[in-house]
């Protein structure tokens, strides 16, 4: 009697955990439909056969229909775990909303040489701003700064970052007002100035970012990847470094990735008021800085984009175990060495491999090629059905350090197609080419030479014509 009760509550809570499992499986459509009706219709017989030999009279067929049971509560409550962990990744990922807000960090630093006791003794503490930073965020940062300084404080405009960095580092002023957006761009002229300066407070603010809505009735679609760079959140505001344009047409199974290097010069959307200046920094104003530069300057439409930092592919890259690329040259960088012909990458490697720019022939072109060749090599790799046994790890990495304006059903669908396609994506890659010039002028940082690239006419007109081509090519 107790073995036949204990027989049914087993096959009650089978049923019960099926039920949900199967619930959370068709609700979010994470398989393709053939996919779930197999699943559900399996586990449906497996737990019809365990309650048929659970009520046998012999003990071992008995026992034989208790331990399916319990296997199938086991595989269907882990599978209910991680359907709910993976949507709660995809949400955490994706930025469906038509606003979103990123974080921005204003400091006021000063040289580590610089006591502060000795700046309380000053009468007058000459103090940095940038004229184009909001006044009002200012004066919130320095309402935290202990009295006996911010009673001397006497505020200087300045023309740019660079200007205010360099004053600070002479001693010709006392503290400055940063924006750490800009501390990247200000270590290329100066890259010992995290070493020489500290911060003395800091505040964090929020920026809001217009985001287009998603059009998710295309087959055909352009999504931009914006590589930052940096190691920390993903919605801090920094420099866009890596800049592809990702063509992908579902109906022939065609895939354009797109290089535009990142000393583009071009006009720059939003916070950059259309100035010319480094594609790079269209990065400083946010990512629909970046996406509204990229729209005009190559006349097409960017329906979804996705922002990276370096952890991403670092993370990405050793979880699907290693990815191979075809390296047309060989050189060495940052304590590696990339011989000529099929190179294997862990993520360490594929980061190195993605930046260097510095030992090869054609510099900041040749670094676009290899990054077009990480990334066809990341999408063979995830293409592959069998990566699903470690999609927890991915999306566990991706929650952290990506971020999307794909919506979490549109995610999901893409993934549905790739599982019921027979065909992998044919891949083609194409890069912006151009001069490079020193000393244009530069809305970011005025009054410095910098590099630039002025795109060919001849090559822009060719990659809008293969982006547009790309998509709309049929069967």
């Amino acid at each position: 009697m107790k073995n036949k009760l204990l027989a049914t509550i087993i096959a009650i809570l089978s049923i019960i955990s099926v039920g949900i499992f199967s619930f959370l499986l068709i609700s979010n459509k994470l398989l393709p439909f053939n996919y779930q009706v197999a699943v559900v219709l399996i586990l449906i017989v497996l737990i019809l056969l365990a309650i048929f030999l659970a009520l046998r009279k012999n003990s071992i067929l008995k026992l034989i229909g208790v331990l399916i049971c319990a296997i199938v509560i086991a595989t269907t409550v882990l599978g209910s775990i991680y359907i709910n962990k993976s949507i709660s990744s995809l949400e955490k990922v994706s930025v469906s909303d038509s606003v979103k807000t990123t974080k921005m960090k204003l400091s006021l630093i000063k040289l580590k040489s610089t006591r502060l006791e000795e700046l309380e003794q000053k009468a007058n503490i000459s103090t940095e701003m940038v004229q184009k930073e909001d006044r009002n965020k200012v004066d919130e940062l320095l309402a935290e700064i202990d009295s006996k300084i911010n009673e001397k404080l006497r505020i200087t405009q300045a023309d740019s970052y660079m200007s205010a960095a360099k004053n600070l580092v002479t001693k010709k002023a006392d503290l400055m007002v940063f924006n750490e957006a800009y501390r990247s761009v200000i270590k290329d002229f100066i890259p010992e100035f995290d070493d020489i300066t500290e911060v003395i407070s800091t505040k964090e603010f929020t920026k809001q970012s217009n985001i287009k809505q998603n059009v998710e009735d295309k087959d055909s679609f352009n999504l931009y990847i914006s590589g930052i760079d940096t190691y920390g959140p993903i919605d801090t505001v920094s420099r866009s470094d890596v800049n592809l344009v990702v063509s992908v047409n579902q109906t022939t199974r065609k895939i354009l990735i797109t290089t535009i290097p990142r000393d583009t010069y071009v006009p720059i959307a939003g916070g950059g008021n259309n100035q010319k200046d480094k594609l790079t920094h269209s990065g400083i104003y946010g990512i629909d800085s970046s996406v509204d530069t990229l729209e005009n300057f190559l006349d097409i439409d960017i329906d979804y984009y996705a922002k990276v930092n370096f952890n991403t592919l670092i993370e990405l890259v050793d979880v699907l175990g290693g990815v191979d690329v075809e390296n047309v040259q060989t050189f060495s960088a940052g304590g590696y060495n990339f011989p000529k012909g099929t190179v294997h990458l862990d993520g360490k490697k594929a980061l190195v491999f993605s930046r260097e720019r510095y030992h090869l022939s054609d510099g900041d072109h040749d670094r676009g090629r290899n990054q077009e060749r990480v990334l066809k090599a990341i999408i063979e790799k995830a293409s592959n059905p069998n990566i699903l046994l470690k999609s927890s790890e991915i999306l566990s990495i991706v929650e952290k350090a990506a971020q999307t304006n794909m919506s979490k059903d549109f995610m999901i669908k893409i993934a549905n197609k790739e599982l019921e396609s027979k065909n992998r994506y044919e891949i083609k890659s194409q890069d912006l080419k151009g001069e490079g010039k020193m000393g244009l002028p530069s809305y970011a940082m005025p009054g410095y030479r910098l590099y630039m690239m002025v795109p060919y006419e001849d090559s822009l007109n060719e990659i809008k014509a293969n982006i547009k081509a790309t998509l709309n090519e049929n069967n």
